[in-house]
């Protein structure tokens, strides 16, 4: 003690700052209101399977219901194909599980298989139009667990599929009050964003100017999608004013690049609209970079896998009576491929808001109550989910595991005691895992990752040069290469920052990538030259 109260150890303040930080909340504008909506509309599934099934089975309608997390903002068609999409993916997921859920041997493997094969595909295709690939691994190895009992997993299978029905059809509801809202907030981004790279003064530093530049090209490629994807919308009056003032932006955009390049900023009058659309990449390209063992999809399922294995292994050995927790803990910690300090923070906000929430869980269970009030607590749990996940992932952990808890209760009639503990210790069993598999890639692969996707991006910008000067940029052929740079160069400063923050010593190759992707931008920008 001194004069000014009790004196605490540096490493200690290390601890109290390391904790705190677990909670820090990052702010999210317009963040808030999204989320409540899938809430109204997760418990409005959730509340029509109880009234058609029962509170004790109706609840696992929440797993159906949950694929609202897999609403991007997307007009009202393409929102419908996907929720019903992403519901027959969790729906065969969790009936794999079940099917082979009677042969005990299998469970490891059959887990690790669904882990790989969703990572892959979720990887390989979907290009960031989703929040990770989870939610069907969940599925599956939830299948696969309660699948024991035979007729409680295949009616758990019919619950889902309903659920996810019924939410496909209430996400419909919001756009009947904005019908065009996800295009228009789609083209608002996209302005903003060119505003500001086109906005901004000569004296703004290199790195500054790269990334604005690269999140206004971000922003009109995502508007783009969103448009095209509105059919059969598209025909509207709306649309077109919409897609006009998205040309005039693409138009600014790349006037303002050449201008920054030392070039004439004046822009071919031929370019037709319809080519201005950077689509997807072929199937056939992605799949075909994805399956290279230096991949990071690659890379990044094989690891899921590991963890799953370990995890898995290591909470069967110790006799804990849900093991599939200590699988997802692990994988949901390493769903993307983030360096060593994320993980670790990750698996700390994982390990410390279960523990808050196995202690709420036991004080609710302290009330006794009934299965009415239980579906009430878990829609209580599930809004504030919701509201916290993309604002602090311990926070939102401590909601989480009283609506996971109180379901599985619900389910199988265990005990509060017994299911607290078996969370507590597979989240430890999984987050460890997590660390582990971690420490054992970050030093080999960071390296091998970041210089196999410059390869395939210098190929890319080659073949887009080869387009230019033949003035081919909106032939068929020439729309295939800018699609490919595009796609090639989203993902190429990404994989390097990830690698260099993984191992540190990759810090030389930040000059050589910063290059690498100025001559790409730059052989976009010619495309729209007028030619020769």
């Amino acid at each position: 003690m001194n004069e000014n109260g009790p004196v605490r150890s540096p490493a200690l303040r290390r601890v109290t700052r390391g904790l705190l930080g677990l909670f820090a909340v990052q702010h999210i504008p317009g963040a808030i209101r999204p989320a409540l909506v899938k809430a109204a509309i997760t418990a409005t599934t959730v509340l029509i399977c109880c009234a058609l099934f029962g509170p004790e089975l109706g609840i696992f309608g929440m797993l159906g219901a949950f694929v609202t997390f897999w609403e991007t903002d997307r007009p009202l068609w393409p929102r419908v194909r996907n929720t019903l999409l992403v519901t027959a993916l969790i729906v065969g997921s969790m009936s794999f599980g079940v099917a082979i859920a009677p042969h005990r041997w299998a469970f490891v493997p059959a887990a690790v298989l669904i882990v790989v094969v969703f990572s892959m595909l979720y990887n390989t295709f979907m290009l960031g139009r989703g929040p990770s690939p989870v939610l069907p691994m969940y599925a599956g190895i939830v299948g696969a667990f309660f699948g024991v009992d035979q007729h409680l997993g295949w009616s758990l299978v019919g619950l889902t599929a309903l659920a996810g029905t019924i939410t496909a059809a209430l996400l419909t509801v919001p756009l009947l009050f904005e019908p065009h809202g996800p295009e228009e907030r789609a083209v608002a981004r996209a302005k903003a964003a060119v505003a500001a790279y086109v906005g901004l003064p000569d004296d703004v530093p290199d790195e500054m100017r790269r990334q604005i530049r690269n999140t206004a090209f971000a922003a009109c490629d995502s508007a783009l999608v969103t448009l095209r994807s509105a059919w059969p919308a598209t025909r509207n009056a709306r649309h077109h004013e919409l897609a006009d003032t998205l040309y005039e932006a693409q138009s600014a955009l790349y006037s303002q690049m050449l201008t920054r390049l030392g070039e004439d900023p004046t822009l071919r009058d031929d370019v037709p609209r319809a080519a201005l659309v950077e689509r997807r990449p072929a199937t056939a390209y992605l799949a075909y970079h994805a399956l290279h063992w230096t991949s990071v999809e690659w890379f990044t399922s094989w690891r899921m896998g590991f963890v799953a294995a370990l995890g898995g292994l290591v909470a069967l050995s110790t006799g804990a009576g849900h093991p599939y927790w200590a699988i997802l803990t692990g994988v949901i910690i390493l769903n993307q491929w983030s360096h060593r300090a994320t993980s670790i923070r990750r698996a700390g906000q994982r390990t410390v808001g279960t523990m808050i929430g196995v202690g709420a869980t036991y004080l609710l269970s302290l009330l006794h109550p009934n299965e009415w009030w239980s579906i009430v607590i878990v829609l209580a749990c599930m809004t504030g989910m919701n509201a916290l996940l993309a604002l602090n992932y311990a926070i939102a952990l401590i909601f989480i595991t009283p609506m996971a808890l109180v379901m599985v209760e619900s389910v199988t009639g265990a005990g509060a005691e017994l299911v607290s503990a078996d969370r507590f210790l597979d989240t430890i069993v999984g987050a460890l895992a997590a660390l582990a598999v971690t420490w054992l890639t970050s030093y080999r692969f960071p390296r091998k990752l970041a210089l196999t996707q410059s390869r395939r991006t210098a190929r890319a910008i080659d073949a887009v040069d080869a387009v230019n000067r033949a003035g081919r940029a909106f032939e068929p052929d020439g729309h295939r290469a800018r699609v490919a740079l595009h796609y090639e160069l989203s993902q190429q400063l990404a994989v390097v920052e990830r690698a260099v923050n993984d191992d540190p010593q990759l810090a030389d190759l930040r000059a050589s990538e910063h290059a690498l992707s100025e001559r790409g931008y730059r052989a976009l920008a010619r495309s729209w030259q007028p030619t020769v």
